[in-house]
């Protein structure tokens, strides 16, 4: 968002320590909390998993809840611990403890080579699917307990697939986040024709805003991620910030206001007007997937507004390590509620100090649009609705580091009494080969 509240800022999402709204100057939350009380994105994430149970009703299990690279996988008693709580992503990651991934060593294919626990990349060595009872890797070959043993510590491997053999048979009981096929919201296997900036999205009429994702992938990317926000709750790699004054505007965030439903995320405000209330916003952001999580790509979010006058709304990318903030680029915002859309980008200048840039779209509507970038190591490409309107080339506000995808809205100014809507229809999010 603009600079005058860039300071708040740094409590977008629950990676950044909370002394860093303290910092910013946010005041106590309403019901006596201090932001630093609040829930963590990684109690989020353990909250929302799964377990996956193996040979004799074992389950699979990170030797002492260690989250260091290379952490032997193992089975054990079931427990309920953190060692053995595992969230599956749409892009076929196992996540578990510390938010690292389920990796087959080296990316290797023989059999017995070790799987372990390793810093989540996208790579095909942390890429897994269940059929047919097994746990199949994307390089070939299945999820193995070494030796067919059912003793708790017996390691897990990489072993060809053997239909029926109970060392190779596992179950996954979280919520499965399968990725929608194609035409239904999948990125499909063919390249998109012409430019990669030309892409954003297929004509739907059964879709909320008459437009489907894209069913191909745009020339010099692959697929990450897509969300067509299906059913009635998001899917646990979103989080969803709450219980706490957002400093620098007079909004109190709550995920009560973040909803799903009719095929749409819908992010709400609401105000009542009454002496000493205050307005509620939500935000939402996808910090719990791993693959989602990029250092240059192509990210397309299909979105309209309420217009609504002091209802401050931003489409972004954050950066996903802690207290590295700026960069952020802000790529579909408006501060002022007419729905007159800019983006600001923001990092550090020559002297390691915050600097921002502001284009203006030139668009006003509180219609359906798709809004992306891509960026690249060289330029960042702003587009909206297959076109390029915007794009910078200065090495300087070009980011180098993972960041992730968020929405946030605020007010910072008193709204009228009533309620606005913000509501997305799907994000496609791609990786730059």
């Amino acid at each position: 968002m603009n600079s005058s509240s860039f300071c708040a800022r740094a409590v977008l999402g629950l990676l950044v320590p909370a002394a860093a709204i303290l910092a910013c100057g946010a005041e106590p939350t309403r019901d006596g909390t201090r932001p630093e009380q609040l829930a963590t994105a990684a109690q989020l994430l353990a909250a929302a998993a799964g377990t996956v149970t193996g040979i004799a009703g074992t389950c699979l299990d990170a030797d002492g809840n260690q989250t260091a690279d290379g952490t032997k996988l193992q089975i054990w008693s079931c427990n309920g611990t953190g060692a053995q709580k595992w969230t599956r992503t749409a892009a076929g990651a196992l996540v578990g403890p510390g938010g690292k991934c389920v990796d087959v060593a080296g990316a290797a294919t023989a059999n017995n080579t070790p799987v372990r626990l390793w810093t989540c990349n996208g790579t095909k060595a942390q890429e897994w699917s269940f059929s047919d009872g097994q746990l199949r890797s994307a390089l070939g070959g299945c999820l193995n307990v070494k030796n067919g043993s059912s003793t708790t510590g017996t390691a897990v491997e990489l072993y060809e697939c053997v239909p029926g053999a109970a060392s190779e048979a596992w179950t996954y009981n979280g919520a499965v986040e399968p990725p929608p096929p194609p035409g239904e919201g999948g990125g499909g296997t063919g390249t998109c024709a012409g430019a990669s900036t030309a892409v954003d999205g297929i004509a739907d009429a059964a879709h909320p805003s008459g437009k489907a994702p894209p069913t191909c992938t745009p020339s010099g990317y692959e697929l990450a991620y897509v969300d067509d926000f299906p059913g009635t709750s998001l899917n646990s790699g979103w989080t969803l910030p709450s219980g706490f004054q957002y400093s620098g505007s007079q909004s109190w965030v709550s995920s009560s206001m973040v909803k799903v439903h009719d095929g749409m995320l819908d992010i709400g405000m609401t105000y009542s007007g009454r002496p000493g209330d205050e307005s509620v916003v939500g935000w939402a952001q996808l910090t719990n997937n791993p693959v989602a999580q990029l250092t240059y790509g192509k990210l397309l979010v299909r979105q309209r507004a309420d217009v609504y006058r002091n209802v401050a709304v931003a489409t972004l990318t954050w950066p996903v390590a802690e207290n590295t903030w700026p960069p952020e680029i802000d790529f579909a915002e408006d501060d002022i509620g007419d729905r007159h859309w800019y983006a600001f980008n923001h990092y550090k200048d020559s002297a390691g100090e915050h600097a921002q840039t502001v284009h203006d779209s030139d668009l006003t509507s509180d219609d359906w649009h798709t809004w992306g970038i891509e960026w690249s190591p060289s330029a960042i490409v702003y587009t909206r609705d297959g076109q390029v309107w915007k794009t910078e080339t200065d090495p300087q506000v070009i980011p180098r580091i993972k960041m992730y995808l968020g929405f946030v809205m605020a007010c910072f100014q008193t709204p009228a009494p009533g309620d606005a809507h913000w509501q997305m229809d799907w994000v496609a999010l791609y990786r730059r080969l």
